[in-house]
C-alpha cells in the first residue's frame, strides 16, 4: 500500500484539524510529563505557532492546563464567583403574610408541587392567590 504523498487519500497542506493532529500524534512520541510544568497529568497535543504545520518541531505534549494557558483559552473561562454572585443561583422568593421564603419552601409547606406553584407565579398570579388556591385534581391525575 502506498504511503505519504503517494497514498490516494493524501491531502498535502490542505489537511484538516483532525487530520493534522492524527498525523502528528502518530509521529511525535508522547512524553511522560508536560513539557512546560512537568506534571504527569493526561497530555494534549498542542501546536506552538497556531499554523498547524506538519513540522513536528511545531508541536508539543502539554497537560490540559498548560495547553489552555498557551493558546489563550484559559483567559476566556469565567472566573470563580461565590455562589451568591452567580447569575443562576438567585432564587425566586415569595412574600406572603409578611413571611419571605423560596418557592420550593412554600411548595413544601402548603403541600403542592413546586412546578404548579412556579407556573402560577410565571402566569402573573399574586403571592396570596398562588398560595391559597387549592390544586384542581382532574381524573387524569387519579
Amino acid at each position: 500500500m502506498p504511503k505519504g504523498e503517494n497514498h490516494w487519500n493524501w491531502s498535502g497542506d490542505n489537511v484538516g484539524y483532525h487530520g493534522i493532529h492524527t498525523y502528528v500524534r502518530r509521529r511525535l512520541p508522547r512524553t511522560k510529563s508536560c513539557e512546560k510544568c512537568n506534571s504527569a497529568r493526561p497530555m494534549d497535543l498542542a501546536n506552538k505557532s497556531g499554523k498547524y504545520l506538519r513540522d513536528l518541531s511545531d508541536w508539543e505534549w502539554l497537560c490540559r492546563k498548560c495547553h489552555m494557558l498557551s493558546d489563550g483559552r484559559m483567559n476566556n473561562l469565567n472566573q470563580y464567583k461565590p455562589i451568591e454572585e452567580r447569575k443562576y443561583a438567585t432564587r425566586r422568593t415569595l412574600t406572603y403574610k409578611g413571611e419571605t421564603k423560596g418557592i420550593a419552601e412554600w411548595a413544601r409547606e402548603i403541600d403542592i408541587p413546586f412546578f404548579a406553584l412556579m407556573k402560577r407565579i410565571q402566569r402573573g398570579w399574586d403571592a396570596s392567590k398562588a398560595i391559597e388556591t387549592p390544586l384542581k385534581i382532574t381524573t387524569k391525575q387519579l
